[in-house]
């Protein structure tokens, strides 16, 4: 097994989820929840911020349409193939041709 590479990167396009992670003035955060903050300052993460347009994660939660929808697919490892989509993930084929 390979150790981490340090710090593991975090993109993000929410700035307020980013001040929460850099910052020590966070009100109304139960003391649990302050171990994002705790990774980032000994750098076992980093958080960069995107632009919410190349956020490959909006497939998810956004409608996208036309050479976003293309874009942010490839952004996940994968390829649109017109009726389906096929993912290559570390060096495992994982491949769906259809939609039911």
């Amino acid at each position: 097994m390979h150790p981490p590479i340090l710090p593991m990167l975090i993109y993000s396009d929410s700035s307020g989820g980013e001040s929460m992670a850099n910052f020590n003035r966070v009100r109304n955060l139960r003391v649990q929840y302050h171990w994002l903050r705790d990774a980032v300052k000994s750098k076992e993460l980093a958080i960069e911020h995107i632009p919410g347009k190349d956020d490959p994660a909006d497939i998810f939660t956004e409608p996208l349409t036309g050479p976003d929808l293309k874009k942010n697919v490839g952004g996940i490892g994968s390829r649109h193939l017109g009726g389906g989509f096929e993912t290559d993930v570390s060096s495992r084929r994982c491949t769906r041709k259809h939609f039911e």
